[in-house]
């Protein structure tokens, strides 16, 4: 792994635990400002190693797009892997960056205030098991 990314997953690595403490303590499990892009990168560059492992799949062209309002995350399901969008999304999440990120990362739920699904709700109900982790 090119250090670069290694550290990347280090920094996403400790911010989401971070949260996850601070969400145990007090209730508000925030992520910081500076940690948002390297959570970003995380999901984006893993998302079809995390997605291997789900043992479920959606129809080939199938592709989904968290936008937030500084990041966008994206992949379409090709029939074997997830990989580079060249279709128009069957569901957008948006939100403001922290909201969907911790989303993705399974620690806020698809009702949640600060998301808004458009499209395929159901693909947004099954996100999770399509891309389990982190």
């Amino acid at each position: 792994m090119p250090l670069d990314l290694a550290l990347e997953v280090f920094l996403m690595e400790a911010a989401v635990h971070r949260s996850d403490l601070a969400e145990a303590l007090t209730g508000d499990g925030t992520l910081t400002a500076a940690a948002l892009p390297a959570c970003a990168v995380v999901l984006q560059v893993f998302w079809p190693a995390l997605a291997g492992s789900a043992g479920t799949v959606p129809p080939v062209g199938t592709a989904i797009r968290l936008t937030g309002t500084a990041l966008t995350v994206e992949a379409e399901w090709d029939g074997t892997t997830w990989g580079a969008v060249t279709s128009e999304p069957a569901v957008v999440l948006s939100g403001q960056d922290e909201s969907l990120l911790l989303f993705a990362l399974g620690r806020l739920p698809l009702d949640h205030s600060g998301l808004t699904v458009t499209g395929d709700h159901d693909l947004a109900v099954r996100f999770k098991d399509l891309v389990p982790g982190p």
